[in-house]
């Protein structure tokens, strides 16, 4: 994702007691090592997602740019045909028409990629959620079945075992929960997980205001309304003065930047503190897989990415560091972040 330069090379775990990747392909993947991949492939997708508006961006702005030299082209045709058009009228009509084609279709498919871009990762990260919420339902099956949740007659016939039942209970306890607003989503995860999610992850305003941003640009074009302003004021959002209800939003290079950094260290910050909740007889693999995410970073010269990694590991509880060996791993790797060079 950016230019290589010679720097560092990050120290990686190996060897009997050290921090290692998770087991072999070939084997079915255990609960814990689910969860784990699917901690892998959504900071994955969160990067192919930048990568995408990278490569893309610059190529809609080339096409924008032959755009514009062909309207100055039929301005040009227009004019000098409009001076004869009681010889030839239907040659400066036909202009016209093609000169507003043109001009309607100017920038519009970077609007459109821009938008779509920060759809991608807002929906991305909802699918993420929904599979770190079936893993830990399905660890603690009792968290789903709890409460006051209802069956209606027909969910009943619909079932031929008690998996199937508790599957259901899952379900619509998860889809009860994606319809809850964001950052409610991760008071309840906070709550019922003890995650640290709120007290340590100091993005959230922009999280939430990303979240409300792709709601308008899913349901009305990105237009802003007094609810996206109001949503924004509840979390400390500084929205400028300038956006007032009726202001179509964009998505600038400086806006997505921040949005895929934003993405990629909550992703990290949900799935491994879940990951060592969950499943603290297996921190060998969750440290093991972070490292997997880890590296790469590095090595790509994603020095914000891998610095935010590196920041989240050190963060974590004592209990849940494998032993002092992969601190100093992760101190090592984080050092190399702030040092490159």
């Amino acid at each position: 994702m950016t230019t290589k330069k010679k720097t560092k090379k990050p120290r990686q775990a190996n060897g009997a007691g050290d921090v290692s990747r998770t087991s072999s392909p070939q084997k079915p993947l255990e609960t814990h090592e689910k969860l784990l991949l699917s901690i892998f492939n959504f900071l994955n997708d969160i990067e192919c997602v930048q990568d995408m508006f990278s490569l893309v961006i610059p190529d809609l702005r080339a096409q924008d740019k032959k755009t514009m030299e062909e309207i100055e082209k039929k301005i040009t045709l227009f004019k000098r045909d409009a001076r004869g058009s009681r010889q030839n009228p239907s040659r400066a009509t036909r202009h016209v028409l093609s000169l507003m084609r043109n001009i309607q279709s100017l920038n519009r498919a970077d609007m459109m990629f821009r938008s779509h871009a920060l759809v991608c990762i807002v929906s991305r990260y909802d699918y993420y959620l929904s599979d770190l919420l079936k893993n830990a339902y399905r660890k603690n099956s009792e968290r789903a079945i709890g409460g006051d949740r209802a069956l209606t007659y027909d969910d009943l016939l619909s079932l031929d075992s008690l998996d199937n039942l508790v599957e259901l209970f899952i379900s619509k306890e998860i889809d009860t929960f994606l319809h809850e607003p964001h950052d409610k989503q991760l008071k309840v995860l906070d709550q019922e997980f003890k995650l640290g999610i709120l007290d340590n992850f100091s993005e959230l305003p922009l999280f939430v205001e990303m979240t409300e941003r792709r709601n308008l640009f899913v349901h009305g074009g990105g237009v802003v309304t007094k609810y996206y302003l109001r949503r924004c004021k509840e979390v400390n959002y500084p929205v400028p003065s300038h956006v007032k209800p009726g202001t179509t939003l964009t998505v600038s290079e400086d806006y997505f930047r921040s949005a895929i950094m934003c993405m990629y260290e909550l992703g990290a910050r949900l799935g491994f503190a879940l990951a060592c909740r969950l499943y603290s007889d297996n921190l060998k693999d969750v440290h093991g897989r972070l490292l997997d995410i880890g590296f790469p970073l590095l090595q790509s010269e994603s020095w914000e990415l891998a610095r935010r990694v590196f920041d989240f590991a050190l963060s974590w509880p004592e209990k849940y560091i494998l032993n002092d060996e992969a601190r100093r791993y992760y101190v090592v790797n984080n050092a190399l972040v702030l040092c490159p060079s």
